[in-house]
């Protein structure tokens, strides 16, 4: 199969791309996340295998729906800095997804989707993480296989995966990550409305930040947060360049934005 569409972004990185192409979006009712704990409208998510250095976690779920009125929480524990989330059917998120620690406090760890079908951020949806992995392969590995894995190897079985696309991603929301954010798609479709925003850290927490989202337990306090958080990082001039508040700062190396389309 021929890579029809490689783009990398090594910049300041700040994204908002409009589609030509229209995409439907299927919004979710009500959240359904297999195993999950619900607490009202937060649900805790914790690995169930771990390699065997306990740098990686992993979930294997048959339903990834999460509705725009939930906050889902990713929980890395034992030292994690990988929680690797495999779903056999597609990924719906419209409320805020975080990656958190045993505290509940954020966590700057990578979140990867492996999902046997579409992945879609609806147009409410924030993903608020270390950073943000998403695959979409014809066939996924088996959980049991991928724990037994080294760091090197797992990370050799995630390259494997990139030539083996075989659903859509669509984002329509918005995405914070501390570092990376890669997502590799049979097609990758952006909205209109839609940011990427990564490689930036506030130098100060009690202003707006990643850390503040993670604390709320409620989906508006949130948006508002994460609404603040963007527009105080990021202006836009007459010329499109980002011009970034003295109260921020970017590390341009870990901000980096990678999208692979496969036709």
């Amino acid at each position: 199969m021929r890579i029809r569409i490689l783009k990398k972004f090594n910049v300041l990185t700040y994204l908002s791309i409009i589609s030509i192409l229209i995409f439907p979006i299927n919004i979710s009712k009500a959240t359904d996340i297999t195993g999950a704990i619900q607490n009202g409208n937060v649900y805790t998510i914790s690995p169930e295998k771990y390699n065997n250095s306990n740098t990686i976690g992993f979930r294997q779920y048959g339903k990834f729906s999460l509705s725009e009125n939930d906050i889902a929480n990713l929980q890395f524990k034992n030292g994690m800095t990988k929680f690797v989330n495999i779903v056999n059917s597609n990924v719906n998120i419209n409320g805020i997804l975080n990656s958190i620690n045993q505290s509940g406090q954020f966590y700057n760890g990578k979140v990867i989707f492996l999902s046997k079908g579409d992945f879609t951020v609806g147009p409410n949806a924030l993903i608020n993480v270390g950073a943000l992995g998403v695959y979409t392969p014809s066939n996924l590995p088996d959980i049991n296989n991928l724990a037994s894995l080294s760091d090197s190897q797992f990370n050799n079985t995630l390259d494997s995966l990139k030539n083996n696309l075989a659903y859509s991603i669509s984002i329509n929301g918005k995405i914070l990550s501390r570092n990376e954010v890669e997502l590799y798609g049979s097609q990758v479709y952006t909205g209109s409305n839609s940011k990427i925003i990564t490689g930036f850290k506030s130098k100060d927490t009690s202003l707006n930040s990643q850390e503040t989202i993670a604390t709320k337990t409620s989906v508006t306090e949130a948006r508002k947060v994460a609404d603040n958080l963007i527009s105080s990082i990021v202006n836009l001039g007459n010329n499109k360049e980002a011009i970034l508040n003295s109260n921020y700062e970017f590390r341009s190396q870990e901000g980096k934005i990678t999208i692979l389309s496969m036709g």
